[in-house]
């Protein structure tokens, strides 16, 4: 059992959900400050020696390691934002606060890494002389193992607890255990006379803390954006509700997350002929489903259709053959039809992905298809993008 395991075992109950909002809270904010505690250590032995021997980007990466203690300052108070529950003004928890500390660290360490990268390209036009020893860079290079071990420790709490904010400040860690690299390459070159190297290695340490800040950021930013889930994530919802009985599909789920938690919306398909009651039980019953697995809030919208019979399933094999035709595998959505003595109109909606442009050819060639079979039916057809 590693450190981070023990660390959760430690911290959370025995039996509880570890990735409940509370104990999420608790493993966070425990992390936030082994990072600050570790960071303040390293920061003071980079800037001291930094200064005595005039290496900019030793003086850079101190400063990095520094930005560093100010991130899990933010992870911590993220965190202490997330764990209060829902209120008037916030109904769905404050679980984003998460994402919100994700994009203030990736802010804070583009700010600093654009600021050393202006003072890198004075040093590299403008070189000085750059003290160092092997002692000097044998501390150096300790600090990058012990800053490898708490990106491993971050990324690891983080996989533990469902966490990208750990794994953010993860990858700041592990950003500057790379520009430390760069520092040792400075320093040794300054040894052997290369003194433009300090201003070259001060730029590409600099560059290491743009990427790391994008990265983080373009994360952060889609997530309170809203991103589609994976297929993966969608199938599990489409697989459980389909566990209901009298399910006969499943479509349009939509997923919002905040934070740990999700609420889900679907569309499930029942057959019209069952009563109000047993819809409405149903419906509860793949909101329950759905929401004991997946740690979800969930609204059914049932969509009541005509199951089975001749006419309905010679209609449902037409449609559905000029779907496959033009590449699309899913299944027709909500086929109703009305009729007296006989079919007066059919109506249906076809799943396409956000990038079909096929919509006028598609609705042709069915609609061709039926009225050779159904002339007199006024045929509806609804296109609904897939965004998943």
């Amino acid at each position: 059992m590693n450190l981070a395991n023990l660390t959760v075992k430690k911290l959370v109950p025995k039996g509880e959900d570890v990735t409940s909002t509370q104990n999420r809270s608790k493993v966070g904010i425990f992390q936030g400050y082994v990072s600050i505690t570790g960071n303040i250590i390293l920061f003071g032995i980079k800037i001291v020696l930094g200064l005595a021997s005039a290496s900019l980007a030793l003086i850079a990466d101190a400063f990095h390691t520094l930005s560093d203690v100010v991130s899990s300052m933010v992870v911590i108070f993220g965190y202490h934002i997330a764990r209060k529950p829902p209120d008037e003004e916030h109904p769905f928890g404050h679980g984003r606060a998460e994402t919100i500390a994700s994009l203030t660290i990736a802010l804070l360490i583009g700010f600093v890494g654009f600021e050393f990268f202006k003072v890198a390209i004075t040093r590299l036009m403008n070189p000085g002389i750059i003290e160092a020893n092997w002692v000097w860079i044998s501390a150096i290079a300790l600090t990058i193992l012990i800053k490898e071990w708490m990106a491993r420790y971050s990324f690891q709490l983080g996989d533990i607890i469902h966490s990208d904010t750990l794994k953010a400040d993860g990858m700041h860690h592990k950003s500057d255990s790379y520009s430390s690299i760069l520092t040792i390459v400075a320093m040794v070159g300054g040894m052997y006379g290369i003194v433009w190297l300090d201003g070259a290695m001060a730029i590409g340490v600099a560059c290491f803390m743009l990427y790391t800040g994008y990265e983080i950021a373009k994360d952060a930013i889609n997530d309170l954006l809203g991103t589609t889930e994976s297929p993966e994530m969608i199938m599990n919802i489409r697989e459980t509700a389909c566990t209901v009985d009298g399910v006969f599909n499943v479509h349009d789920i939509i997923v919002h997350r905040y934070g740990n938690h999700s609420f889900i919306s679907l569309h499930v398909e029942v057959s019209n002929l069952l009563s109000s009651e047993k819809i409405h039980h149903i419906a509860d019953s793949v909101e329950k489903k759905i929401g004991d697995h997946l740690n979800a809030q969930v609204v059914t919208h049932v969509d009541p259709i005509t199951i089975d019979g001749d006419t309905i399933n010679e209609i449902r094999g037409i449609v559905q053959d000029s779907m496959n035709s033009f590449g699309i595998s899913d299944i027709v959505q909500d086929l109703r039809i009305v009729r007296n003595d006989k079919v007066e109109s059919i109506l249906f909606e076809i799943p396409v992905s956000t990038d079909f442009n096929k919509e006028e050819s598609l609705d042709n060639h069915v609609k061709n298809s039926l009225q050779g079979m159904y002339p007199e039916a006024s045929i509806v057809v609804d296109f609904k993008k897939k965004f998943n």
